[in-house]
């Protein structure tokens, strides 16, 4: 899951504040979400791939809540891991602060998230020593394995999809591919890189044509059929 947040206007106005408040701030309302979801299997193959946004377009703040919290449940009704980038230290907090403003309580699958009741990966943090190192960039990370998450971009290309969707979709994005590199090492063996990141590359081709922020997945050699390490010939 990602989330993209801004200045809550209302809120803003009640605080009387002279200039913008910063990321993370308290008065920041989410004003869209995006989660992408998939299957597993116990070979290492994935599969059944669902890429969702809510856009404060065509939906309220609390409807945006409600469908990421209702998103998070079936998570972990089947038993799934959620994975973030900085999760921890942004997304999940500001998602149950942002319910509570709204009188959302009794929704609780961020609050178990965030309280550690669930198997959640912060890309994050996992990249990063689990916070004993300098904490990377989503950009960064994405860079260090070989692909660029902010390009390349379409020339004198318009889309109907709003920025701030596309900024949030090429990150849910990013954030699963380094899962995969995060997997990996854990398991001290290549096969997540070898069977997952081709997935992936099929899955972004698939929706390419009426998502053509996320050409610059497809285009990857990361993400090709016969997938290798970033700088090797084949």
């Amino acid at each position: 899951i990602d989330i993209e947040t801004a200045p809550d206007d209302h809120a803003h106005t009640l605080s009387r504040r002279r200039s913008g408040a910063p990321r993370g701030s308290p008065i920041h309302e989410v004003v869209n979400a995006s989660a992408l979801s998939f299957q597993e299997f116990p070979d290492g193959s994935i599969s059944s791939f669902a890429l969702s946004s809510w856009h404060q377009s065509e939906y309220g703040e609390a409807d945006i809540l409600a469908n990421v919290d209702a998103t998070l449940s079936g998570v972990l009704e089947d038993g799934g891991r959620v994975v973030t980038f900085n999760g921890t230290g942004h997304d999940l907090p500001t998602l149950r602060m942002r319910q509570v403003r709204w009188w959302l309580c009794e929704a609780d699958a961020v609050h178990r998230v965030q309280a550690g009741e669930a198997d959640h990966m912060d890309v994050m943090l996992a990249m990063s020593g689990g916070g004993e190192g300098r904490w990377p960039t989503l950009a960064d990370a994405c860079a260090s394995v070989g692909f660029s998450l902010l390009g390349p971009h379409g020339a004198g290309r318009t889309s109907p999809i709003p920025r701030v969707v596309e900024k949030c979709e090429i990150d849910v994005i990013g954030t699963a591919i380094l899962m995969h590199y995060v997997l990996a090492g854990r398991a001290r063996s290549r096969a997540p890189l070898e069977r997952g990141l081709p997935a992936f590359g099929r899955f972004v081709r698939s929706v390419a044509m009426t998502r053509p922020h996320l050409e610059r997945f497809a285009l990857s050699r990361l993400l090709a059929d016969d997938a290798c390490a970033w700088g090797t010939a084949r």
